[in-house]
């Protein structure tokens, strides 16, 4: 099951985010970006809030994600530290 969310402004797609269910209360983020034009609006925030909120609405109760270690990939670090995501060991099929 995967499900795709998508943040619009003025007929514009300016960010998208998908999860992936692992288990009935494991989600894992799989991959979200935003448009180069909205780059540190709030986009990229707004869309992991409601994600986020949409999937302990409907009763997941733990939530992974995997991204790079690259400098490029700082700001998603950032981004995912500020709403308290910790890093781990590899998960599913990444090694």
């Amino acid at each position: 099951d995967i499900t795709f969310f998508s943040g619009w402004f003025n007929g514009e797609l300016q960010g998208c985010l998908a999860i992936k269910q692992l288990t009935p209360r494991h989600i894992e983020l799989k991959s979200m970006r935003t448009s180069s034009s909205s780059r540190k609006s709030g986009v990229a925030t707004k869309l992991l809030t409601h994600a986020l909120n949409t999937a302990l609405g409907n009763g997941y109760q733990k939530v992974s994600l995997e991204t790079g270690t690259q400098q490029f990939f700082q700001p998603a670090r950032n981004l995912y530290e500020k709403f308290g995501f910790t890093y781990c060991e590899p998960f599913a099929d990444y090694e």
